[in-house]
């Protein structure tokens, strides 16, 4: 649990914040309300209807620094954007992780990152898995306890690439667990492998792709963390964090390949 100072030093976060905004923007900018009750995976939300910004205790408390460097400016961009550009705009610039949340978090000095990729395994609210089968292609589907109560009721539910022909059938109960969890629970040798991926080709030497691929395996050596690696891709090819993300991604996605 967070203590009274390490909140204190959020909420001081959070002015220091919407303090820089009001003078890169010209604007006034209110303080939001700071909220700790945050549940489940997600790591921040902003709600520009009641001006709050409300966290995750759970994984702030093992994630200091990256709350710091990253959620919370990415909440408090979220309330900027309402205020500089407006509440009710539509549009891809006024997405919510659009072109002027970009660019406010820019402003500020930080990467404007979409999603976080903390640990969630302590934080995580699994609801009751009930884990049923595709008669067809004996693919095992985890299901949640509203739909399994509705197909005790006499509904039916169907594997979506094996069309309406065969109804999933029940195999069991695997608790409060993720999805894929459940289904590793009730595997059985029966029970086809998919096909492997091909391993992506490696790409030409002296191509930028190559470049930020010997840089990710040499990181990946001493370090899993996505951060250092995107800036070390980024000051070894010279390009700013964004396009080096880009790469980490591809190289990441050629790795699992």
């Amino acid at each position: 649990m967070l203590s009274a100072e390490q909140k204190g030093q959020v909420i001081i976060k959070v002015k220091e914040l919407v303090a820089q905004i009001n003078e890169l923007y010209n604007v006034d900018m209110a303080v939001p309300k700071v909220q700790f009750s945050l549940k489940g995976r997600a790591a921040g939300i902003a709600d520009s209807s009641s001006w709050v910004v409300n966290f995750n205790e759970g994984l702030l408390v093992d994630n200091w620094d990256r709350y710091m460097e990253d959620t919370i400016p990415h909440e408090v961009a979220h309330l900027a954007k309402a205020h500089i550009y407006g509440y009710e705009r539509k549009g891809k610039f006024h997405s919510p992780h659009g072109y002027y949340w970009k660019e406010i978090m820019r402003k500020l000095g930080y990467e404007p990152t979409r999603c976080h990729d903390m640990d969630t395994s302590k934080v995580a609210n699994h609801k009751t898995k009930f884990v049923y089968e595709c008669p067809t292609c004996k693919k095992l589907i985890p299901l949640g306890p509203h739909r399994h109560k509705k197909i005790q009721q006499g509904s039916r539910y169907f594997h979506s690439k094996c069309g309406r022909e065969n109804p999933l059938q029940y195999v069991g109960c695997a608790g409060k667990v993720s999805n894929n969890k459940a289904t590793v629970m009730f595997q059985t040798k029966s029970t086809p492998k998919k096909q492997e991926s091909k391993k992506m080709k490696e790409p030409r030497p002296g191509t930028k792709i190559a470049h930020a691929l010997l840089i990710y395996r040499e990181m990946r050596k001493t370090t899993n963390n996505r951060q250092d690696i995107i800036s070390a891709i980024a000051n070894s090819m010279q390009i700013d964090r964004h396009r080096a993300a880009g790469y980490y991604q591809n190289c990441k996605k050629r790795e699992e390949s």
